[in-house]
């Protein structure tokens, strides 16, 4: 049985950042309880790749792809052409927007015969055992396929609770020393970065995420299972650069601690960063974080507007995101403010309100987004009402949609704004470093700051007095 799992490519300008982590723990859960050795993985964001020709030459019998909303197209566009050149293979989709939109991709996209939903491990280990075997596919819990006409969902399937049985993702098809660090992070930039998974979900429920609608619950590996890991990739691999690329990574204030003394323990030299919420922090957590090696914590603030984190049901408080800006710089530890630009009611005054966050906690980073639609969110209900469009907007070529509260004029120009705050809190001396250490996007930024009006206006004031005593001091001299 050869199985072959592609992660179609992404439309991103942007470096390499991440391996197909949950096609790599597909591969290794099949190897380890299904016996299944023949399958290859391929990330057609890594390298230049012949996908068509891969897929003749190995000849699978089941061709799996991650469909996301941002890259339908592209894994739909794989698995067409794909279908063309194995005709009697099983084509089947997982990922967050197969697990929402099922029904539509099954209706509308004929080339596709499966959809895992939720959780893949064991509901794509159950559907190989079944197309080898010849099973019935009713059985398998998790599974979408047509039957008589019909789309058929077989139920959900339990998340796996232990989540320590799934061995470490398999990397043998992938090389990992393609996956660069961020051009941002000056201790990692052009070094390969490895990227650990140590817990899956969210118990929080934002207006505008898909992942809580996808995969809901939080479900965290033991604290050894991830230091272990670090380890692994340290001694197998020689990295020295990491990124949890968990959503809550310090949920768990113990489990997050005893991963950062574990850390300590073994002696590693590396250098790594995470993301959480601001609720999920105490200053016991971002000591440990700073002795474990932990270089940056991104932390999704979202808005400075008590107003917008209530609308998009936050659930914290302006107070709770100050408090943990102000313990990460107390502590001495770098943060990145993750911000949405564009949430309903966005205005002026809370734009200001996110300036004034901006200015205050000063963060080594400031990233701001505009505010995405998903499928099956609250937003996106909200989205439908507002302008009369059904989910066949999904269907669209277009490959994502900005929620249109403001116009897009309007989010550019709230987002400059706010881009200037973060450059002039930086001071002159700021502005040469970020000049010397970010990328060309950011170095553009910067130029473009630069040559505007409110530096220009800044420095006239700053230099002004010493023009002026200049001035005066050469009449002096001259006797003028």
């Amino acid at each position: 049985m050869k199985i072959l799992l592609i992660a179609p490519k992404t439309n991103r300008k942007s470096f390499l950042f991440s391996p197909p982590i949950n096609l790599c723990y597909l591969k290794s859960y099949l190897k380890r309880y299904g016996n299944y050795n023949q399958i290859k993985v391929i990330d057609e964001s890594a390298i230049e790749y012949d996908t068509l020709e891969a897929v003749k030459e190995f000849a699978p019998d089941i061709i799996g792809t991650t469909c996301l909303t941002d890259t339908r197209h592209n894994c739909f566009s794989v698995l067409q052409n794909a279908r063309k050149v194995m005709p009697k293979a099983k084509t089947i989709v997982g990922g967050t927007h197969g697990t929402l939109m099922y029904e539509q991709i099954l209706d509308n996209y004929h080339f596709i015969d499966f959809v895992c939903v939720g959780e893949g491990e064991q509901t794509f280990l159950e559907f190989v055992q079944a197309v080898e075997t010849g099973g019935e596919y009713k059985d398998i819990k998790g599974l979408v396929f047509r039957e008589s006409g019909k789309v058929n969902f077989t139920g959900k399937r339990e998340f796996i609770k232990n989540v320590d049985i799934i061995p470490l993702p398999d990397y043998d098809d992938i090389d990992l020393k393609q996956y660069k660090g961020s051009q941002l992070y000056d201790w990692e930039r052009n070094k390969p970065r490895a990227s650990i998974l140590s817990s899956r979900g969210c118990p929080f429920s934002c207006i505008f995420c898909g992942s809580r609608e996808a995969f809901p619950g939080w479900r965290a590996r033991s604290a050894g299972s991830v230091v272990e890991e670090f380890q692994w990739y340290a001694d197998k691999f020689d990295f020295e650069c990491f990124s949890i690329v968990d959503d809550l990574f310090t949920l768990d204030e113990k489990r997050a601690i005893d991963i950062c003394n574990g850390l300590i323990r073994k002696r590693l030299n590396i250098k790594w960063f995470a993301q959480t919420r601001a609720d999920a922090l105490t200053k016991n957590i971002v000591l440990a974080l700073k002795d474990a090696g932990c270089q940056l914590l991104q932390i999704g603030a979202e808005s400075g507007s008590p107003k917008i984190l209530k609308i998009i049901n936050k659930r914290e408080t302006l107070e709770t995101i100050e408090n943990a800006f102000a313990i990460c710089n107390k502590v001495g530890l770098k943060t990145q403010m993750n911000l949405i630009i564009g949430s309903p009611e966005e205005d002026q005054k809370t734009i200001r309100e996110t300036a004034q966050l901006i200015k205050k906690y000063k963060p080594f980073i400031s990233q701001f987004s505009p505010l995405q639609i998903f499928p099956k969110t609250r937003l996106f209900e909200d989205y439908m009402i507002r302008n009369n469009v059904t989910d066949d907007l999904w269907l669209s070529e277009a490959e994502g949609f900005k929620y249109n509260y403001l116009n897009d004029k309007d989010i550019n120009r709230f987002i400059r704004k706010l881009e200037i705050v973060d450059f002039r809190t930086r001071g002159i001396y700021g502005y040469i470093k970020m000049f010397n250490k970010y990328g060309n996007e950011y170095r553009v930024r910067v130029l473009d700051y630069l040559a505007s009006k409110p530096f220009l206006k800044n420095t006239y004031s700053y230099f002004k007095p010493f023009v002026k005593r200049a001035s005066i001091k050469n009449r002096i001299v001259n006797g003028s």
